[in-house]
């Protein structure tokens, strides 16, 4: 296996859509710097869309240097402490 990806789709109860979250990413340490971490954060964007999902959500460690990068290249994601938030745009931009 290259890599894995938890990803979770919540109704939200004070807005039309839902919150979709990635709770867990993964990439086999001689994968990293190759696209696997973009390719994976691609297709939850991609079932996000379909799932409804309006806003984002990531938490990661401090530590998750490179998962920040990926996060910062691939998706309108920023930082907000040791989480990551977002509004799923059609094009790419930071928020």
């Amino acid at each position: 296996m290259i890599g894995s990806i938890s990803i979770h789709a919540l109704p939200l109860f004070h807005a039309i859509g839902s919150l979709g979250r990635i709770t867990c990413m993964v990439v086999d340490e001689g994968y990293r710097g190759r696209g696997a971490g973009s390719a994976l954060i691609a297709e939850a964007e991609r079932w996000f869309r379909l799932a409804g999902c309006v806003k984002l959500e990531v938490t990661s460690g401090n530590g998750a240097d490179q998962m920040h990068t990926v996060l910062t290249n691939s998706m309108a994601f920023c930082e907000t402490g040791s989480d990551w938030a977002g509004k799923l745009c059609s094009t790419k931009r930071r928020i």
